[in-house]
């Protein structure tokens, strides 16, 4: 039986990239003790090669969404209200029925309600 591939979305503009990279990591750790085969866009084989190119930030939204096009679910950080590529991203999500994992922190802090 084929595992879902979670995408993981949430702000990484602005942030340090000490801060964005450990909540990424976190989450990928997690979602992967949860059995998810994930897709981490922090990971560095793929930044590397936009950061090589020097791309816009655009065309890195642009395939972004393409990767999420591809996963089974997308998982919300906490943060992603805090960021216009996270809400792109969930509102594909919305739009197409992609499943859409929150994190619990979203739910804690009183942001979203069950």
């Amino acid at each position: 039986m084929k595992r879902k591939t979670v995408y993981i979305s949430g702000k990484i503009s602005g942030l340090p990239e000490r801060e964005y990279m450990a909540l990424f990591r976190s989450a990928e750790v997690k979602l992967k003790a949860q059995g998810f085969s994930v897709f981490n866009p922090t990971d560095t084989s793929w930044t590397k090669w936009f950061r090589e190119r020097q791309s816009p930030y655009a065309e890195i939204l642009w395939h972004d969404l393409r990767k999420v096009m591809e996963c089974d679910a997308i998982y919300m950080l906490e943060n992603f209200l805090d960021s216009k590529g996270a809400k792109a991203e969930h509102a594909y999500a919305i739009a197409t029925g992609k499943e859409i994992i929150y994190d619990e922190e979203l739910y804690n802090n009183g942001t979203l309600r069950r």
